[in-house]
């Protein structure tokens, strides 16, 4: 798959990560999946507001915060 092959060359791309996060989450379904995979961009660089946002509302939608709260 080309995200392993991107992340093979650069593990430290963060957009890689958040770039497979959104296709498991809108093409595969996966929402654990595209958790743990912002979960890494995270602790690459945890100032990435995009990040952080994708997984707020990934973790509303499994029901592990209250969407009023992002």
């Amino acid at each position: 798959m080309i995200f392993e092959s991107l992340i093979n060359q650069d593990a430290s791309y963060v957009d890689v990560y958040m770039w497979w996060a959104e296709f498991k989450q809108f093409f595969i379904g996966d929402m654990q999946a595209g958790i743990d995979l912002l979960q890494k961009a995270l602790f690459i660089d945890p100032n990435r507001a995009d990040c952080h946002t994708l997984l707020a509302w990934m973790l509303a939608d499994l029901g592990e915060c209250d969407s009023q709260e992002i």
